[in-house]
């Protein structure tokens, strides 16, 4: 089972939020590094859990901004969500955006979260008409690779795994996705890693999200056992961008600055 699939259990109370957080245009390009947390930009996610598969719930002062920095933060404290309806033996953070965005390059710097059992990661998602996803999901379990993934329509196990240069804990690394019409490209600090060409590629527009969690029931096949002995573990994320089809080098550094990157 995956996180992406099993989102789509949201209690009530998180429905009613993304419904009130969410916007059906389609945003332009942007970069942020994080020097504050941008209200019209992003959205909190704050007062509850996913479902059963995870140990935590999304609380909102387990995410911070400070020093050009974005901190989520996993901390074992026992959590009761917003309608009382749930309790987890962790908290934990989500940060998502308002606006959806449709094909281009999506960026982002990262330090990812160790632990069995823990999931950093950086992905687009929607579900308002179709569950559409793009995933890169750093796995505490292992530090040396990723997992990319997608779903169309709800339909996923499109998941391959991806080396990383060094421990994802210990550095930050760049990942990226390039999406456009029929086709995706996972990349690690610039390099290309993945392609797949599929009439299968979603094609809906979808938020930017960034999350840590930690899972509890049936989730150790792939999350690895869960570790109840962590008291806390936090994901850091330096920059993140996204640049639509047909533009190039909105920020410095970017994916698409490089006269050898081949997108577009």
């Amino acid at each position: 089972m995956r996180r992406s699939i099993l989102i789509t259990t949201l209690t009530g109370l998180s429905a009613a939020l993304w419904a009130a957080a969410a916007s059906p245009s389609h945003a332009d390009g942007f970069f942020d590094d994080f020097d504050r947390l941008d209200g019209k930009r992003w959205f909190v996610s704050n007062g509850w859990t996913n479902g059963d598969h995870q140990n935590c719930i999304w609380k909102k002062a387990a995410l911070h901004v400070a020093d050009g920095q974005l901190t989520l933060t996993l901390k074992r404290e026992p959590t009761t969500s917003g309608d009382g309806k749930a309790e987890r033996d962790y908290s934990c953070a989500e940060l998502q955006t308002r606006e959806v965005h449709g094909y281009g390059l999506y960026e982002a710097r990262i330090k990812a979260a160790a632990g069995s059992g823990l999931n950093s990661a950086f992905f687009t998602f929607i579900d308002k008409l179709a569950h559409d996803e793009i995933d890169v999901e750093i796995l505490g379990r292992d530090m040396s690779r990723f997992d990319s993934n997608y779903y169309t329509d709800g339909k996923g196990e499109n998941q391959e795994k991806i080396a990383v240069p060094s421990p994802a804990d210990e550095t930050m690394t760049d990942y990226a996705f390039e999406w456009t019409e029929g086709r995706i490209r996972w990349y690690v600090n610039g390099k290309l890693m993945r392609e797949v060409v599929s009439d299968d590629v979603p094609d809906a527009k979808q938020k930017v999200f960034f999350s840590l969690w930690n899972g509890a029931k049936g989730m150790s096949g792939w999350l690895g056992p869960r570790d109840d002995t962590i008291e806390e573990r936090t994901m850091t994320v330096d920059h993140v961008g996204f640049t639509p089809i047909g533009e190039r080098c909105l920020f410095p550094g970017s994916l698409s600055c490089s006269t050898e990157w081949s997108g577009w």
